[in-house]
């Protein structure tokens, strides 16, 4: 064997290894201290959204300390702290980002909810209500099968408002999600 041969054998091992490493990380939720989160259908049901029956989902944020501080969905600072990622069940090349529209505020203070280690806040979505769209768009006119993931984020800001409250991104473990024709219509309306 020559160097040019031991070299070879070194990066292919190399190579090996990342590849192996990036493949275990990509079912593993993106965490920070302080909190993780997840998405969960009513009762332990498929997460189904329906013209016939609307659905929500449950998106729950757990403290895994105490004293943590988010920001209340009832504001613009936590307003768009919640959103997914997803893939087609069935095309995993194409990637989905869905969030919350923006809004105007008519009254807007900066209100927190304050967990303690083992407590969880439980924020009830309907992807089909009108308050949220996707990027790009999904193939229209037609009911989709998602691979959804949580995320949640709270990017850091140095002003007196965001003084203790949690900042970071985090994601959940994937999860499907069935959406009708209907919900797929009002997810890419552009308003």
């Amino acid at each position: 064997m020559n160097k040019r041969d031991i070299f070879g054998i070194g990066f292919a091992i190399v190579l090996t290894m990342l590849t192996s490493q990036s493949l275990q990380a990509k079912d593993v939720p993106m965490t920070k201290p302080g909190l993780r989160c997840e998405v969960r259908g009513n009762d332990g049901f498929p997460m189904l959204f329906s013209e016939g029956a609307p659905n929500n989902i449950h998106f729950i944020l757990f403290a895994d300390q105490n004293d943590v501080k988010v920001f209340a969905e009832s504001n613009s600072w936590g307003h768009g702290t919640r959103s997914f990622s997803a893939t087609e069940k069935n095309n995993k090349l194409e990637h989905y980002t869905i969030q919350r529209r923006e809004r105007v505020w008519k009254k807007n203070l900066p209100g927190v909810h304050v967990l303690n280690k083992g407590e969880f806040l439980i924020t009830d979505i309907n992807l089909c209500d009108g308050s949220w769209f996707v990027t790009p768009k999904l193939p229209s006119d037609s009911a989709v099968m998602l691979i959804l993931t949580p995320r949640f984020q709270i990017d850091p800001v140095s002003d007196e408002i965001q003084k203790g409250v949690w900042s970071g991104r985090i994601e959940g473990l994937p999860r499907e999600v069935s959406l009708d024709k209907t919900c797929v219509n009002r997810l890419n309306s552009d308003r």
